[in-house]
């Protein structure tokens, strides 16, 4: 399996906080700097949750299968963020990829609702 950003440090699987919690000021301030840079592609970025998360939520995705055709883009623009501002200090990859699929999806909600 070809896995873009698989190369997961101990750190970053273990969490330098052990990320057993987050503050909701910590929530909302990954949702706010990582929502610039997805832009228009929450559809893209619920696909990444759940392709993520088919055999196990790890922030490894294989780019050599072709359902996840069009995610690099997402993944790069998410990994940017989350090295820019240190976040894998404090929460997982994969969590954060979850943590925008449910933002993408309660946005989308919210639009279609309004």
């Amino acid at each position: 399996m070809n896995c873009i950003l698989g190369f997961l440090l101990p750190a970053l699987t273990l969490g330098a906080n052990g990320y057993s919690s987050l503050s909701q000021d910590q929530v909302d301030h990954i949702i706010a700097k990582s929502s610039k840079a997805l832009g228009h592609a929450k559809p893209a970025a619920v696909r990444l949750t759940f392709h993520d998360c088919v055999g196990g939520c790890n922030g490894c995705l294989n780019v050599e299968n072709p359902d996840n055709k069009g995610l690099e883009e997402v993944v790069a623009r998410l990994e940017d963020v989350y090295q820019e501002h240190q976040f894998y200090d404090i929460i997982s990859r994969a969590d954060i990829w979850a943590l925008m699929g449910i933002w993408s999806i309660n946005e989308s909600i919210a639009i279609n609702n309004a």
